[in-house]
């Protein structure tokens, strides 16, 4: 693992809305400590509640937690400011989003930029964009995120490395400046400036 990476660490963070399907997460973990009960593994939900309706999906994954018996195994970090999510992403070692057909997931390329090891829904933008062949994986069922994950914790250290490396790199293809870059290529190519 990187300085200070908690290898047993899984990291979500999003908008506790019911599109980020948060359940999916839940069920992904009982699956993974139910098949491998020798791992040991903590899947910390980050992500902030707009209003009562959040607050109340909250409490039902709370509740949906304790009844999956992993609640020893779930943390919530709810309404933090970014410096928090900037500190759980330098000692996350996994992370995860499964959020069907998300259009483009900048949580996505966040945790890729600080080197986490990404399983996304294989969907939508992660599918296409994203998540490009070792930078990360995708899954869609519990099943398939369960066994992602597993499969990244008793991964070779070297290959670990070599897809945080790429991901990091891959995630540059989002900077600000990238896309400005792009934007003024369009724009010349459709010959709206000059130069």
């Amino acid at each position: 693992t990187s300085s200070g990476r908690n290898s047993e660490m899984i990291l979500s963070i999003g908008q506790f809305r019911p599109e980020k399907d948060h359940v999916l997460q839940l069920e992904s973990l009982r699956v993974l400590l139910e098949r491998h009960p020798s791992i040991s593994c903590k899947l910390v939900l980050a992500g902030s509640c707009r209003g009562p309706s959040d607050e109340k999906r909250l409490e039902h994954l709370r509740a949906l937690a304790v009844k999956y018996s992993i609640a020893n195994s779930v943390e919530f970090v709810v309404n933090q400011p970014f410096s928090v999510l900037q500190e759980l992403m330098q000692q996350a070692s996994i992370g995860i989003h499964t959020m069907w057909n998300e259009h483009f997931g900048i949580g996505i390329v966040e945790m890729m930029a600080a080197g986490l090891v990404v399983i996304a829904h294989n969907s939508g933008g992660p599918k296409t964009d994203i998540v490009l062949p070792n930078t990360g994986f995708l899954a869609k069922t519990a099943d398939e995120y369960a066994e992602r994950i597993y499969d990244t914790m008793i991964m070779d250290s070297r290959k670990v490395s070599e897809i945080r490396r790429n991901a990091q790199e891959s995630a540059k293809r989002f900077t600000d400046d990238v896309f400005a870059q792009a934007f003024e290529r369009a724009l010349l190519d459709l010959k709206l400036i000059g130069r």
